[in-house]
């Protein structure tokens, strides 16, 4: 289904964002996931290469210049991009009443 396609999966290294990145890549599509965690990422990709083509890249999707980077570094790679999983998020426990504008940007 998704064979030849490519995708970006942000949040890629834990949690959602390495069970996406493991779906599509059994569905058949080269994956590039991201994450802050560098450490976390390459282990992460490394894993999921038995399922097929995955790289990682650092990236931090609150900075303009790190997506730039990534974006370019993807087709770089692959070409094109197909699908993108925006996954990567913060987790600030706070009221919406006294959460500040910064974190509600990086969120």
């Amino acid at each position: 289904m998704l064979s030849g396609k490519v995708a970006l999966v942000t949040g890629g290294a834990q949690g959602m964002g390495a069970h996406d990145a493991e779906a599509l890549l059994k569905a058949g599509a080269k994956v590039a996931i991201t994450d802050i965690n560098a450490e976390a990422g390459r282990a992460t990709a490394t894993r999921l290469g038995a399922f097929g083509a995955c790289t990682f890249l650092e990236h931090n999707v609150a900075d303009e210049a790190s997506w730039q980077r990534v974006v370019g570094d993807t087709l770089a790679a692959h070409g094109r991009i197909d699908v993108l999983v925006n996954n990567a998020g913060i987790n600030k426990r706070d009221s919406v009443a006294t959460t500040s504008l910064e974190t509600w940007r990086r969120t």
